[in-house]
């Protein structure tokens, strides 16, 4: 019996997996003519603006405009009912608009909808622009902004033109969903625990969120917390309505958003540069201390990092090529960015200095993606324009964050004057300090983890992806990569404490990417001097990328998470977080009717710290900022008291021990174990036994997290397996390289040549190109060994599709990108999944036959 070869049946699963996902159709309905599509968009906008002018007050200043859309709504809905009986009508709207959808591409119906959609978003605006904590009607409101987002997008959806071998591969999906788990296990789990506490800053915004289910606030298109935008506030409610007041429920919605840009930068890296680099920067974002710390924490920081990743990835692909869907979705990027974190207010910055860049080194390209690009900043323009009405008409609200943490003139001055140097060069050197933050300064301020975004060899790699790009100068990837990271030198040297670690999570993915390109472009260089090392070339790339983000984990886990408590040598935790977190701790096993007297003045008060006030609402507080015995003492309307004390309020604790004896005392200490806080709590509880038992179990910090040896081995686990797999990866190549003959008699697959791309490449696949991914590469004309006829005549327009046919039957997961033609002749390229490229060249011959020449390169013996 023939022994099973198990890369023989990966073989198998790898054609399989490079079948395209089921397409579908873009073609608009033939029954939507523009007058249909006005009666129904034209009542909307009617009715929506109608309800509008119920709600809004007679003197609000808003209330005109949506008397003009209601108006506009009518106007629209009237002529289409006219349009319906007098079709001349609409010919002649047709014929007038016929010159706008030409040049964008579209039909009338669509350009009607992008017309359209800004009215809706306004109408989205009357409602909530002028208000703060409440939408006039929430549910219009809402409604009509989703309504001008879905207008703006079929508007300018690209019908007929979107190519049917774009559509992306199963193999792609299992990728992504495998580094999107991936990264959600090193930032969703423990999220309780890791960081060692809920901060204050987290508990604000945690309340903040709140206020949504407490129907305090609905609206989405004004500022919450520290002038952020409200719609973060908004998700991260919805985690608590699911989850309860708990650190998991506000922390959750960053792990998932921090998991997400873990794959959206595969996706970029892979269309970027090709598939290992965007799974070798996916495997190091996963990994980075920095981006996996902002993505435990309930803030919205880590939001921009999704929004660039997406938005850059996306006019990326739109333009390399020239794809219409892509561009919409950078356009609704850039748009929703602005309701997070303030970083992100650069991008639309920098994609239109992109643009204008590439615009110079590539008119021609630039003339072909115009319409696209125009509809891109048409639809990040309706999506940002609520909230956009809200900063015109509150402008210092905009400003505000960028105010709180820029450095002004003073500012400049004064830090110039300590350095003794001219305030010119101070700014020049501050914002060079910006861009060391990338491999050399350890980042300030929210994230003290005294150590660079990229460690050691990880940088090495960065710089030589900085040289590998500047040699190709003029090619749009290193002009994107650059202004990236450009841009985050100038936000952290031009904030204060530079470089702040909060401001440079969107720069995190740029970073590492580059660091995958540069450890790739290292290891192409020694293949292309020992090209007998060829074969290495993907474990050395996978295990590198695994031993390296090895570091970044056990770092953040095994070194800064147990030394980042109160007094410890990271310090991440403030004496109101550990005193927070002690009493949020205890406090829920306290039956109800006790209330807290906190003696903290002059240093905290109980209602100073936001995380206490999220986690234990139940529990009524009372600050005694003078000793115990002062009249001016707040009144206590309870006998049930939990008297909580400072060191600066030992005298009250004796006092209060002398006048209501045999309380029950508890005594916390911090990690240097000095004591800080102490409890004292009368009369003696019903359930003091438990609390006895509990209060050691709080002191000890959390006994059953973090397993660290558990973490360790987790580590070790995973630097092993990717050793293993490179083994398995060698010994499975030995049992693939054979000929391509061998190959021949398997059957055409339905994997369109166009469509695929390689997973796991063959040693002569270099790690990257000098062009993109399906860029067109140079001619070589390769010497035949192998010759087959195909004996029936075939015509020369026929050619390509015996080219793709053999090489199909060559190899059914086959990559052949692009297809090269020479007069009468066409060359393919088949990359084996374990082997090397193989040349596949088909040309007509005088007689009328066709001739198929299969070359396998002279590394393809064997051993």
């Amino acid at each position: 019996m023939k022994r099973s070869n198990p890369a023989a049946r990966f073989q198998n699963w790898y054609a399989w997996a490079e079948r395209p996902l089921p397409g579908f159709s873009t073609q608009l309905p033939a029954h939507l003519s523009p007058a249909s599509f006005l009666l129904g968009a034209g009542l909307g906008l009617m009715a929506a603006n109608v309800l509008a002018l119920q709600a809004l007050p007679p003197d609000f200043p808003m209330r005109f405009g949506s008397m003009v859309l209601a108006a506009l709504g009518g106007t629209g809905f009237a002529w289409a009912v006219y349009a319906q009986r007098e079709s001349a009508a609409q010919h002649r709207l047709e014929r007038w608009l016929a010159p706008a959808c030409r040049w964008l591409g579209i039909q009338t119906t669509q350009l009607l909808a992008l017309l359209f959609a800004p009215l809706y978003a306004l109408t989205t605006a009357c409602l909530t622009s002028n208000v703060w904590d409440n939408a006039f009607h929430p549910v219009a409101a809402n409604m009509s902004w989703l309504a001008a987002l879905g207008l703006a997008v079929f508007g300018g959806w690209r019908v007929s033109a979107e190519e049917a071998h774009g559509r992306p591969r199963w193999s792609t999906l299992a990728w992504l969903v495998a580094v999107v788990m991936l990264a959600f296990v090193m930032r969703g789990t423990a999220t309780e625990f890791i960081p060692v506490t809920l901060t204050g800053d987290e508990g604000s915004a945690s309340i903040n969120a709140r206020q949504f289910l407490e129907g305090r606030t609905n609206n989405l298109f004004t500022i919450g917390w520290r002038g952020f935008p409200a719609l973060y506030y908004f998700v991260q409610s919805l985690s608590v309505g699911l989850f309860g007041n708990t650190a998991p429920a506000v922390r959750v919605p960053a792990a998932l958003v921090g998991s997400l840009t873990v794959g959206a930068l595969y996706l970029m890296g892979r269309a970027m540069f090709g598939h290992r680099i965007g799974l070798a920067a996916a495997i190091l974002l996963s990994a980075s201390h920095l981006h996996i710390h902002f993505s435990r924490i309930a803030l919205n920081n880590v939001w921009d990092g999704l929004s660039y990743v997406v938005a850059l990835g996306a006019l990326w692909h739109g333009w390399h090529h020239q794809r219409r869907a892509s561009f919409l979705v950078a356009g609704l990027a850039i748009g929703l960015a602005m309701y997070f974190y303030p970083s992100a207010r650069t991008l639309l910055a920098l994609g239109m200095a992109w643009l204008v860049v590439m615009a110079v080194l590539d008119r021609q390209r630039f003339k072909a993606n115009a319409p696209h690009a125009l509809l891109m900043f048409l639809t990040a323009f309706v999506t940002l324009l609520p909230l956009g009405l809200f900063f015109v008409r509150f402008p210092d609200e905009f400003f505000g964050p960028m105010r709180a943490v820029g450095l002004t003139e003073q500012m400049i001055q004064e830090m110039a004057a300590q350095a003794q140097i001219p305030p010119w060069q101070f700014v020049i050197q501050n914002i060079f300090n910006g861009l060391l933050a990338f491999t050399v300064l350890g980042a300030q301020n929210w994230y003290v983890p005294q150590i660079p975004m990229l460690q050691s060899a990880a940088s090495i790699f960065f710089y030589l992806a900085l040289l590998g790009l500047a040699l190709r100068w003029r090619d749009s990837r290193t002009w994107l990569m650059g202004l990236w990271l450009l841009v985050f030198g100038f936000i952290g040297g031009l904030s204060e404490s530079t470089p702040a670690g909060q401001r440079y999570v969107a720069a995190a993915p740029a970073v590492t990417l580059m660091a995958a390109y540069g450890l790739a472009w290292l290891i192409q260089l020694i293949v292309d001097v020992l090209p007998q090392l060829a074969r290495w070339a993907l474990p050395a790339l996978i295990t590198t990328s695994v031993w390296l983000a090895n570091q970044d984990v056990r770092f953040y886990f095994l070194e800064y998470t147990p030394n980042s408590h109160f007094v410890s040598r990271y310090n991440f935790e403030k004496l109101g977080d550990t005193v927070a977190e002690y009493l949020a701790e205890y406090l829920p096993h306290v039956t109800a009717g006790w209330q807290v007297a906190f003696f903290g003045a002059p240093y905290m008060g109980y209602y100073s710290i936001p995380s206490l006030q999220f986690l234990v609402p139940h529990i009524q507080g009372v600050d005694m900022n003078y000793p115990w015995g002062d009249t001016r003492l707040p009144p206590l309307n309870s006998t049930r008291i939990i008297f909580v004390f400072l060191d600066q309020s030992l005298d009250s604790l004796q006092a209060i021990q002398t006048q209501f004896p045999g309380g029950l005392l508890f005594i916390d200490r911090n990690t240097s174990n000095k004591e800080y806080l102490w409890l004292y709590q009368y009369p003696m509880p019903e359930n003091a036994a438990e609390l006895q038992a509990l209060a050691p179990t709080i002191s000890a910090g959390e006994p059953y997290w973090p397993p660290y040896a558990l973490i360790e081995g987790l580590m070790n686990a995973a630097l092993l397996a990717s050793l293993v797999w490179g083994a398995w990866y060698l010994w499975a190549q030995r049992r693939l390289r054979s000929t391509p003959a061998e190959y021949a008699s398997a059957q055409p697959s339905e994997v369109s040549l166009a469509s695929a791309a390689p997973v796991l490449p063959g040693p002569s696949a270099p790690l990257f190109t000098e062009t993109p991914p399906n860029s067109t590469a140079p001619e070589v004309q390769p010497a035949p060994t192998a010759e087959t006829i195909v004996p029936a005549p075939a015509p020369v327009s026929s050619i390509p599709a015996v080219a793709e046919s053999k090489a199909v039957a060559v190899n059914p997961a086959t990559v052949v990108m692009p297809i090269e033609r020479s007069g009468e002749q066409v060359r393919v390229t088949v990359e084996m999944p374990f082997g090397a490229a193989v040349q596949i060249t088909v040309r007509s011959l005088p007689n009328g036959q066709v001739r198929t020449d299969v070359q396998p390169p002279a590394s393809d013996t064997h051993e």
